[in-house]
């Protein structure tokens, strides 16, 4: 059973609705009658319908996660392509792992992209939120994905199993939005999306910190890091981090999102 909690309670629903383009139709794939929407104004349509669309890919979400955005895709393009570009031997295999899975929408599509090719590959896929990870192995069965991913309830890189110790590429999407911003948050974020997948404690960057200094001993030498963070953390993440990693941050062509790419710096001889 899911309990539904509203994070914000002094948020004041709106009295009325009006459904985009998208939404209509959203709802009409889904044979959702216009008033159940009209009558939940601030409710995301897509925990209304109960699936959102993913780097080609229909997932179910509900409230046990957040709502993964179109940005994101851009994650797993990215990727994707450093895997397509590095390929390993036959008899080698890529080690993955998603950190802050949520609903599994970039563990599985990633692993979808991979499936056809001959690139072995294993993915760990992590998540504080055993809610959210039982919503993601969900989604794993439904798209015929679930062999090839580990799901595990860990909190960031902290008692990883035997077989998942250092890794090829590492994503993940952390709760990166300051404590005190929550409240100014749009309505149909801050009333309705998990409060754990949002809240990055007083600057945003608590758990992004925290998760960086694992994955230090946890990335191989020629690994790759791919990161969503909050638009105020770029300077951030350089000024405590430029002595281990090499860092590029850029923004999103479709929002004001922020990426992450972080590689091993090398030791001079």
């Amino acid at each position: 059973m899911i309990v539904v909690k509203k994070q914000v309670e002094n948020m004041k629903l709106s009295s009325k609705r009006n459904l985009t383009p998208y939404e209509k139709t959203q709802l009409a794939k889904y044979q959702i009658p216009l008033g159940k929407a009209l009558n939940q104004p601030d409710l995301p349509i897509e925990y209304l319908t109960g699936w959102v669309d993913f780097a080609g890919l229909t997932l179910k979400i509900d409230q046990r996660a957040l709502i993964p955005r179109v940005e994101t895709e851009e994650l797993v393009t990215l990727a994707t392509q450093y895997i397509f570009e590095n390929p390993k031997k036959p008899d080698q295999c890529w080690q993955i792992a998603d950190i802050g899975t949520g609903c599994g929408a970039m563990t599985l599509a990633i692993a979808h992209n991979l499936a056809p090719t001959n690139q072995a590959f294993k993915i760990l896929a992590t998540d504080i939120s055993i809610e959210a990870l039982e919503l993601a192995k969900l989604n794993a069965r439904q798209l015929k994905l679930a062999e090839t991913i580990e799901f595990k309830q860990l909190d960031l890189l902290t008692k990883l199993p035997a077989n998942y110790q250092v890794f090829d590429l590492i994503t993940a999407n952390l709760p990166y939005i300051p404590t005190g911003r929550i409240a100014q948050l749009d309505k149909s974020v801050g009333a309705y999306e998990p409060l754990v997948a949002l809240d990055g404690g007083p600057d945003g960057f608590s758990l992004i910190e925290k998760f960086l200094n694992q994955a230090e001993s946890k990335i191989k030498p020629t690994g790759l890091i791919l990161l969503e963070i909050d638009y105020s953390h770029p300077d951030l993440l350089k000024n405590k981090f430029c002595h281990a990693w090499q860092i590029k941050t850029w923004t999103s062509q479709q929002s004001r999102c922020i990426f992450a790419q972080l590689r091993k710096k090398i030791p001079l001889a």
